[in-house]
């Protein structure tokens, strides 16, 4: 699924949004941020959104919007942003 993603992110052409569903989902925790800030870099030109569950992806994405959404009740959902804050990983 990896090489999959890495095809199609480096063999697509135009600009584009890239719509990733956890983005962390089967790769090993020390290359995932690194591997998502590499494919951003290599395309400035392109948005990526992210579906995580992982708060600290989510978090070290350092120019990102961070919007999560709360169930209202058993139909609506409401998205809220996060305000920007500092995170500090140890």
């Amino acid at each position: 699924l990896v090489f999959l993603i890495l095809w199609r992110v480096v063999n697509t052409e135009d600009s584009f949004i890239f719509l990733v569903d956890e983005p962390e989902a089967h790769l090993h925790r020390a290359i995932t941020d690194r591997l998502w800030t590499e494919l951003e870099r290599f395309r400035p030109w392109s948005l990526f959104v992210y579906a995580t569950h992982d708060l600290s992806f989510a978090a070290r994405r350092s120019h990102a919007e961070i919007i999560y959404l709360e169930k209202e009740n058993h139909w609506t959902w409401i998205a809220r942003l996060v305000p920007q804050v500092r995170i500090l990983f140890l």
